[in-house]
């Protein structure tokens, strides 16, 4: 055959295009698998390590490449087996590095309302805690017996008698004021009362009220004067207070002095090994207890607690652990809930009363909680994308983390539980140090990359996990191991090989592909688990060919509501679908419905009308807005197609319509392009086209029918209606030769098409449907230009020519 464009096209004869049954669906035989796959048998292969050595090469150089932003993105579709297979690796890693650091919160001498982080040697922390304590309880007993020994007793006392003999002097002198203004004047241990006095005697409060206006002013002006005039006396007094004081203080920090030295020198010692951060704190607390020592001095019952243990010490002799790992390795940590407080670590808050009675939530250093940051510090965290997608302001806070390289515990103190905060806290950072892996779909990935400029910074590896892996006779091994395997983790029953085979090729469906497997790790394990179930349930010991068919029979059986619903439409009538007969201008089409848990194909009536003018191919999805942009191109590239056959002489005039009859929704996909040219052509010959012969394909230009998907869901949903209705003998479908290897249909259509009651074609080019849909042949054009006699050609030319004489005289007319 010769185009317009003189290129000839070779067509195969209808009878051999039919595919055979073997092309159909590619067997696993139970022979071809190997004798290491048998039950019992303890051998393993590993299935992952085959389908995903891209991604985990990928795994394996961002785990080992040390630098900055070489954290870890693991990409695929969900049921890969990525979150698993990336813990597995992770651990496997992490038992050979040494254990991580351990983190410690410590009162900050320099700043008390920051507290610091420290980082100690794995192993340490305990120990550095239990030291300290120990060291401060028994300095803390050693100051309280020094202070109150006997031989500083009597010094201190001295001191103290020497200030009460300048007391007592300054305090005749001030009575001696008192008495003249009419006032008396108490002491109360440092402390001097002025007593407003009536006829001699104290008066209280309460009568003091009870005075009238004149003589509350009379007191008032007294004791105004003698405050004027003991001014001196008051001020000289509190400095001698100060004076005794200042003394005090200076013999009892004299007295233990030493004994606080020696006990510091001695802990820096034991704790020499524990890093410089950790002897700096020392030496701050050691500044810290020679300025505060009285807060330690608690009398017995202070000492110990309602339950007979030790009281707590003062807040800044004590360490909080935030993280001690005590396993072999780095910790792997896999957070499932990444919340601000989750990942980063926060502030716990108790109820605190003031001296007013007034209570409010407080915090403090012992109050700071872990964050999977800080628990994975040294180690890997493994996060969701699509969970941290959620939450962009962890997202936010999780990169500055990254890019500085340090924790910020995160404080939620606008939180309605928190009404009143009595005091507040500022964490200092804590250092960050570890390897993040992120895992999402594709979707995820590329949205991150697209729209966050930073991402790229902070998760520079890209590990994608593949859908599916070629099938060849070691991959099927190598599969049929991995389910063996999965058999063994979930407990299930073995697998036949015979049911091995079955879910063979059941993963190649899955995949779409003759010449592929599946690399889901979720749909294995689900499909084994309920083939488990009905063997059991039939009392197999095995799991057997029957029952891995009973599982692929029940799940569709639960999910086909949607598709029932439909068929039972096109039997009733309601949707309009013919499968005998022929008609002019009209064929079934294939769409593909696709619900979130099942997918399947059904026939859809395509029609074409044609008549004489000059806008040319409409179609009217589009004109209703109902179809999408790929579909609009499909029919553009159909114009096309037919202008390059048949307006070499002179331009096409003509008017034409094709729709989806009885379509609501939209239409997208040019899967239905060659469906729709046959309508045409149909329409222009008026040559009818047999309705029980569906067509899905797409066209190019040049005439070649291209792969299109979903192609066995199509193939199977035609099939359904013609069975319901009785199958004739004539019914089936045309496919692009491509999808061939695609073709991985259930066996009631393999043996309707084995029995000659149902036909499937493969066709290269839209001739080659043409003698099979209207059993006329396409015809050839000779060197002249001229179809042959009879042809499809040669009446649609006919035809077109006819509608071309009417524009012109039409154009004439007017």
């Amino acid at each position: 055959m010769k185009l317009g464009s003189g290129k000839g096209v070779a067509v195969a004869k209808a009878s051999e295009l039919v595919i055979s049954v073997e092309n159909l669906k590619r067997r696993c035989k139970p022979s071809s698998l190997p004798e290491s796959v048998m039950i019992g048998e303890t051998e393993e292969q590993l299935f992952t390590p085959l389908a995903q050595s891209r991604a985990l090469s990928a795994i394996d150089f961002g785990l080992n490449v040390q630098g900055k932003g070489y954290n870890i993105f693991v990409m695929g579709p969900g049921g890969a087996g990525k979150t698993s297979t990336v813990l597995k690796l992770l651990k496997e890693k992490a038992a050979d590095l040494a254990r991580p650091q351990d983190i410690l919160f410590v009162y900050n001498f320099k700043d008390p309302d920051c507290p610091r982080p420290i980082l100690v040697p794995n192993g340490m922390a305990s120990m550095i805690e239990t030291e300290i304590e120990h060291a401060i309880r028994g300095l803390a007993k050693s100051i309280f017996r020094t202070l109150f020994d006997e031989a500083f007793t009597e010094k201190a006392s001295k001191l103290s008698e020497r200030a009460e003999e300048k007391a007592v002097d300054v305090f005749s002198r001030m009575e001696e004021i008192a008495n003249k203004h009419g006032l008396g004047l108490e002491r109360e241990g440092e402390q001097f009362l002025v007593v407003p006095l009536i006829d001699g005697e104290p008066i209280e409060p309460d009568v003091f009220e009870e005075l009238s206006l004149e003589q509350q002013e009379t007191l008032q002006e007294q004791i105004s004067a003698f405050q004027n005039e003991a001014a001196p006396l008051i001020k000289a007094q509190r400095e001698q207070e100060r004076e005794r004081q200042e003394s005090l203080t200076r013999l009892e920090r004299w007295a233990i002095q030493g004994l606080v030295d020696t006990v510091f020198e001695a802990l820096k010692t034991t704790l020499q090994e524990t890093g410089e951060e950790i002897l700096s704190y020392i030496d701050g607390m050691h500044e810290y207890l020679m300025n505060d020592y009285r807060e330690l001095l608690l009398d017995d019952n202070e000492e110990s607690a309602e339950n007979g243990e030790e009281a707590p010490l003062p807040l800044p002799y004590r360490v909080n652990i935030l993280k001690e790992f005590k396993e072999d390795g780095v910790p792997v940590i896999v957070e499932k809930e990444p919340t601000a407080e989750h990942l980063f670590g926060y502030l716990e808050y108790q109820e605190e009363y003031g001296s007013t009675g007034m209570g409010g939530l407080g915090t403090d250093h012992m109050l700071v909680r872990a964050g999977s940051l800080h628990r994975a510090n040294g180690g890997f965290l493994i996060l969701q994308a699509s969970d941290l997608i959620r939450r962009p302001h962890v997202w936010d806070s999780l990169k500055q983390a990254l890019r500085h390289k340090e924790i910020r515990i995160h404080d939620a103190t606008s939180s309605p539980e928190k009404p009143r905060i009595r005091g507040m806290i500022r964490p200092l950072e804590t250092p960050l140090r570890l390897k993040i892996v992120l895992v999402g779909s594709a979707e995820s990935y590329y949205m991150l990359m697209h729209e966050d400029e930073d991402f790229s910074r902070v998760f520079k590896v890209k590990a994608e996990f593949e859908t599916w892996l070629s099938r060849t006779t070691a991959h099927e091994s190598a599969y049929c191991h991995f389910l063996q395997r999965l058999c063994e983790e979930e407990n299930l029953l073995k697998v036949s090989k015979e049911g091995l085979a079955a879910l063979v090729e059941e993963s190649s469906r899955e995949a779409g592909s003759q010449n592929k497997l599946s690399t889901s790790i979720v749909s294995g394990i689900d499909l084994l688990t309920e083939a488990d179930y009905w063997a059991r349930k039939e009392g197999h010991d095995f799991i057997e060919l029957a029952d891995v068919q009973k599982a692929l029979s029940f799940r569709d059986y639960r999910h086909e509501s949607l598709e029932q619903t439909v068929l039972e439409s096109i039997e009733k009538g309601f949707m309009m679908i013919d499968t005998d007969g022929d008609v002019v201008g009209q064929l079934n089409g294939l769409l593909v419905y696709i619900a979130l848990d099942h997918q399947f194909g059904v026939p859809a009536k395509i029609t074409a009308r044609t008549y004489a003018g000059v806008r040319g191919v409409m179609n009217i999805d589009r004109e209703a807005q109902l179809s999408g942009e790929i579909h609009d191109k499909g029919t553009m590239i159909l114009v096309g197609l037919l202008g390059g056959i048949c307006a070499q002489e002179h331009p096409l005039a003509f008017n034409a319509s094709i729709t989806f009859e009885q379509n609501y929704g939209e239409i997208e996909g040019d899967s239905a392009s060659c469906a729709e040219f046959f309508a045409l052509l149909s329409s222009l010959a008026e040559v009818p086209i047999h309705q029980g012969i569906a067509v899905t394909g797409s066209i190019n230009q040049q005439g070649l029918v291209q792969p299109i998907g979903g192609v066995n869901e199509k193939i199977e949903g035609m099939f359904k209606i013609c069975k319901k209705r009785g199958l004739t003998g004539r019914q089936g479908v045309i496919i692009p030769e491509p999808n061939v290897e695609h073709l991985m249909l259930r066996d009631e259509v393999i043996e309707a098409v084995e029995a000659g009651q149902f036909h499937i074609w493969a066709i290269k080019h839209v001739f080659e449907g043409i003698e099979i849909l209207m059993n006329i042949e396409a015809g050839d054009r000779d060197d002249d230009g001229v179809w042959t006699e009879g042809s499809l050609f040669q009446l649609v030319q006919k035809r077109l020519d006819h509608f071309y004489q009417i524009s012109k005289e039409s154009r004439g007319a007017l």
